[in-house]
């Protein structure tokens, strides 16, 4: 009996030894399965990169500006705001069904990351599809707008966030042949004051493509942009991308809450207006009040400087 022992020793030793080398084999093989998977992940997602898009553009708040509304025809009926106290969807509803747009300066936040593998190049943006209404008859002083039935002082809104370095650009909208982009002088327009008569300041300088931005995969830049208007006008907006022998248009929603999709619209400055809305005084919501006949909304001053 004893002499059986070493046999069955060896016989459980050589057993243990083949299920360990089995396991081994398993654990090889499914490491080589998941090695195997994740590289055709990997090649997939680079595929698809490849092939996509070159950018990512992500919207952001827009630069805290205070917002004046026009309305094309004039209104009485506000139930849906009446006791709003704050910027809220019930006003964004609002003014969408009332077709409102915003007076002589409108306003986008946006950061493009860059997804190819090349360099990416932001070349240059310029309006899409513009078209302003009265743009030959409105050189005449005595032409009216469209846009002047109401005019709306909207409730309060939250500010734009934690401030970061961006690029400050511009459009001159109202000017025809002005469909480029500008750097704004100075950082940001200077808004106007009603009770001082005073005009929305819109100083723009050099055109963003004689400084285009370069940007590496991943690379993000954030852009506010704004667009001045002297007339009606409605637009969108694109950006020209370069990646080594590939140039593209890229459209940028720039659509806000009352307005979504790829293109905006904005009023000129105008008065009179036939009916006003603003919040109440002690901030209770909003109330309708005497009609604008003039110094309601500051005018828009816009300047070009486009020089070396």
């Amino acid at each position: 009996m004893a002499a059986l022992i070493p046999t069955v020793v060896f016989g459980g030793l050589a057993g243990y030894l083949a299920w360990d080398g089995n396991r081994s084999s398993d654990t090889s093989a499914t490491a080589d399965k998941e090695t195997n998977d994740r590289e055709k992940a990997e090649k997939a997602a680079a595929d698809r990169v490849a092939k996509g898009a070159p950018i990512k553009v992500t919207r952001g708040e827009p630069p805290s500006i205070a917002y004046q509304f026009a309305f094309r025809k004039r209104t009485y009926n506000f139930p849906e705001v009446a006791d709003s106290t704050e910027w809220d969807q019930r006003f964004n509803d609002w003014l969408t069904t009332n077709g409102g747009r915003p007076i002589g300066l409108y306003s986008v936040r946006f950061t493009i990351k860059a997804l190819k593998a090349d360099t990416t190049t932001i070349q240059d943006f310029r309006l899409k599809n513009r078209h302003c209404s009265n743009e030959v008859a409105a050189t005449v002083d005595d032409v009216k707008r469209n846009m002047h039935g109401t005019l709306v002082f909207p409730p309060a809104m939250g500010g734009p966030g934690e401030d970061v370095k961006r690029d400050v650009l511009g459009f001159d909208v109202s000017q025809y042949d002005a469909l480029r982009a500008y750097r704004m002088k100075d950082g940001y327009p200077k808004l106007g004051v009603p009770s001082e008569g005073s005009d929305t300041q819109v100083p723009l300088e050099r055109s963003f493509s004689a400084n285009p931005v370069v940007m590496e995969q991943n690379d993000a830049r954030t852009f506010d942009v704004y667009f001045a208007s002297g007339l009606d006008c409605t637009f969108g907006l694109e950006v020209n991308v370069t990646v080594d022998a590939t140039d593209t248009w890229v459209t940028i929603p720039i659509g806000a809450g009352w307005d979504k999709g790829n293109s905006t619209a904005i009023a000129g400055p105008d008065e009179p207006y036939d009916t006003l809305v603003r919040p109440k005084a002690d901030g209770a919501g909003m109330e309708a009040g005497n009609a604008m006949r003039e110094g309601g909304v500051p005018s828009v001053s816009i300047t070009v400087n486009d020089v070396p």
